[in-house]
């Protein structure tokens, strides 16, 4: 029976190739979802992928395919977005003292290894300086680090930090990586997590959070919208068990932490 439905759901696709599922990169097997408008009234027009079960903001989505420049308008909302002055600044070391994803992840996986972090999409730099308590070496890497390295001067255990707009040209293998809001800003966000993959050391973790579809977090920089489904699909696809998945109820966002199977787990036939 099961089978029987999700070939009639796929009977129900309206896909055209003029965008692609950011999650499974799948193009056909896409259908309308919901229209909906933000809080200035853009409206949105939102799509589900069949396979995977991500929500797609079509609208920017075709924009990106027809070539729209989205690094420079990333880079743009990063910096208006995290701009800092010296108040904020003041209180970068009690922010990352008040940071909890590291003893959740801790918490949740104990054997976690402790060597090299990437905070991918690093922001401020909060994550990274919380890391840098527990890490041997931070990497935080981001668009544009003209806020970053003004957050990095003041934060504790800035010596462990380091910042790149440069991901590629790290020159580690990761133990864990962080991504906090970050991926549902990427329309090619598997291009990037398969190359992060491919360099997360055997029982490193995927630790990201992103934010559940709500209107107040409808934007055009943000691309997917996840839910359990399709973030268990991502993890599925990119060779990864997952480990938790949990939700922060009182600000609509999604945890998932997934596990790079150890060596003698790849040995093992499928």
């Amino acid at each position: 029976m099961a089978a029987i439905e999700h070939t009639s759901l796929l009977h129900d696709a309206k896909g055209a190739g003029d965008f692609a599922c950011t999650v499974c990169r799948e193009e056909v097997a896409l259908t309308p979802f919901e229209r909906r408008t933000d809080d200035h009234g853009q409206v949105y027009d939102l799509w589900m992928c069949l396979r995977c079960h991500a929500i797609l903001n079509a609208t920017h989505l075709r924009k990106v395919r027809a070539g729209d420049d989205f690094l420079s308008l990333q880079a743009d909302s990063s910096n208006d977005f995290y701009a800092v002055d010296s108040a904020y600044l003041s209180t970068v070391a009690d922010q990352i003292d008040a940071c909890g994803f590291f003893d959740y992840l801790f918490k949740v996986y104990p054997g976690q290894r402790r060597g090299v972090l990437i905070d991918f999409g690093a922001g401020r730099g909060i994550v990274a300086g919380c890391g840098a308590k527990y890490f041997e070496k931070v990497y935080a890497a981001e668009l544009s680090l003209n806020v970053l390295r003004q957050v990095q001067a003041v934060m504790p255990n800035r010596d462990r930090v380091i910042v790149t707009d440069d991901y590629k040209s790290i020159p580690a293998t990761f133990d864990c990586i962080a991504s906090m809001h970050v991926l549902e800003h990427l329309p090619n966000l598997r291009d990037i997590l398969d190359a992060l993959v491919a360099r997360l050391n055997p029982e490193g973790t995927l630790f990201f959070q992103v934010p559940m579809l709500l209107r107040a977090h409808l934007v055009s920089v943000h691309y997917t919208f996840f839910n359990e489904v399709s973030a268990r699909s991502l993890c599925r696809q990119l060779g990864l068990d997952v480990i938790s998945i949990s939700y922060d109820n009182d600000l609509d966002f999604l945890n998932c932490i997934s596990r790079k199977p150890s060596l003698n787990d790849q040995a093992r036939p499928k």
